[in-house]
């Protein structure tokens, strides 16, 4: 298990989510390690934009969970809101969910500008 600090960046088309984990190499250039690409299926076709970015966070972290289970790591998705989906206080079931998948990690998650 590693416990070198990492940055996720998670992605979304209208039928694919794509995930790339990156970490600092011995040189302290910031490298991809791991990448991760799956189609929406059914139901998550369904998922509003908001809703597909914080389904790519929760994929990220079940794919990448050697890397990034004792490491802080850095998550970065188009815009603020989806901290929002993920922080609630009263979920929905879906949410809920989610929500407990990514709690045991220590995950910081930042607007980007992709």
């Amino acid at each position: 298990i590693s416990t070198r600090s990492s940055s996720c960046i998670a992605m979304h088309s209208e039928h694919t989510l794509s995930v790339v984990l990156v970490q600092k190499n011995d040189e302290g250039l910031e490298a991809p390690i791991a990448f991760m690409s799956c189609p929406l299926k059914n139901h998550e076709l369904k998922y509003n934009q908001l809703e597909k970015h914080a389904y790519a966070v929760v994929k990220a972290v079940k794919s990448f969970r050697f890397y990034i289970l004792n490491s802080h790591t850095v998550v970065m998705v188009p815009g603020s809101a989806i901290k929002s989906i993920l922080t609630q206080q009263d979920p929905e079931a879906k949410r809920g969910i989610w929500i407990a998948n990514t709690q045991e990690y220590d995950l910081e998650i930042r607007p980007s500008n992709l």
